[in-house]
């Protein structure tokens, strides 16, 4: 077989690997942004599957009117601004086929969400980080994906006042531990944002529910695209979907939610604390699933990646976060999922790999 040369931009295989390693035994796992059965609203979706009457035909490949609605109210917009995706990496394709031209610049952060950047690549974007000379803004404001930084709202005016189009990834903005972040940059600028989120994290990942917030005619563009890709999201995962987050006690699940992300983080750092060498630093952030810590220059992550799956530890190493490459001496840590004991263990037996 002749591979295209799109492939070539795309093929790195971290992101499947990082998925894999959810179905290995044993393994205490920091790596994938996986959320926590226990932090889900679980019996609602039951529920949902006991009551709704599914669809079983196509249906419209804007989204169900009735989960448009639902998010537009929670959105404060209009269902016709409103576009449901399977998945928060189908959307960042779409936008990617839709706007990007082969060489058009693109400002992002470093380091920034790679499988962004394999959505991107594959449309021929160039990196920069000289805002000016972008054509398009990739951020991800709050508890960003790897860092867990959370963008002030100085920095939110400043792109939102920059003329240029910005593509604004809030998948964790819902999940803060006590203040809520600052406004969006749509709010600040909707004729120039591009919103994009996903229910991945608050009700299911498995549900494969995106969802892009836009100017109407920005929204009909991204309907036609995803035509060509697969006509339209599962009606059923947005019936189920709907009734979730219409569902009076959804508020409570997902206050018990960010509860429950704060009491992990701060299991963490508190363990990061303990045991990780004095060279070592990190972030502490204030909502969302990650932590990032930078190690000492001489340290290469993705050997000690290799180094750590031995001992049945997976993180995610700071290389391919990296949109202008190189090595890297940082790694991303997730709290989601593993228990506060192999938090514990997992961070202890780190930290001997590092020292």
């Amino acid at each position: 077989m002749t591979y295209s040369d799109r492939f070539a931009k795309i093929a790195d295989p971290t992101v499947m690997n990082l998925l894999k390693h959810t179905e290995t035994p044993n393994l205490i796992s920091f790596a994938g942004g996986t959320p926590n059965p226990e932090a889900l609203p679980l019996n609602l979706i039951k529920e949902a599957l006991s009551i709704i009457e599914p669809n079983p035909q196509y249906t419209p490949t804007q989204g169900i009117l009735s989960l448009r609605e639902t998010l537009a109210k929670m959105y404060s917009v209009t269902p016709e601004s409103i576009l449901i995706t399977s998945g928060s990496q189908q959307a960042l394709d779409l936008v990617g086929r839709v706007f990007i031209n082969p060489g058009d610049k693109m400002y992002v952060t470093n380091p920034t969400y790679f499988a962004a950047l394999y959505a991107f690549n594959a449309y021929g974007s160039k990196y920069v980080s000289d805002l000016e000379s972008a054509n398009t803004v990739y951020v991800i404001p709050n508890f960003g994906n790897p860092t867990g930084e959370t963008m002030d709202l100085t920095a939110r005016k400043q792109f939102s006042q920059s003329n240029k189009l910005i593509l604004e990834d809030d998948p964790y903005g819902q999940l803060y531990f006590d203040a809520k972040p600052p406004q969006s940059i749509y709010s600040l600028n909707s004729d120039k944002t591009i919103y994009l989120t996903s229910l991945s994290k608050i009700v299911g990942s498995a549900l494969r529910i995106g969802i892009v917030i836009g100017k109407p005619e920005t929204i009909e563009a991204l309907t036609r695209a995803k035509t060509g890709m697969d006509l339209c999201t599962s009606g059923l995962l947005q019936q189920i979907s709907n009734y979730v987050l219409s569902h009076p006690d959804y508020p409570n699940y997902l206050n018990a939610a960010r509860s429950y992300y704060k009491n992990k983080c701060q299991t963490m750092l508190s363990a990061l604390t303990k045991y990780m060498p004095k060279e070592a630093s990190w972030t502490s952030p204030a909502g969302g699933m990650f932590i990032w810590m930078t190690l000492p220059e001489s340290i290469d992550t993705q050997e000690l990646y290799y180094k750590a799956l031995e001992q049945n530890i997976a993180f995610v190493p700071g290389y391919i976060f990296q949109p202008f490459g190189g090595k890297s001496s940082s790694l991303r840590l997730s709290f989601a999922l593993p228990t506060s004991e192999q938090i514990n263990t997992g961070t202890e037996k780190l930290a001997k790999l590092i020292c």
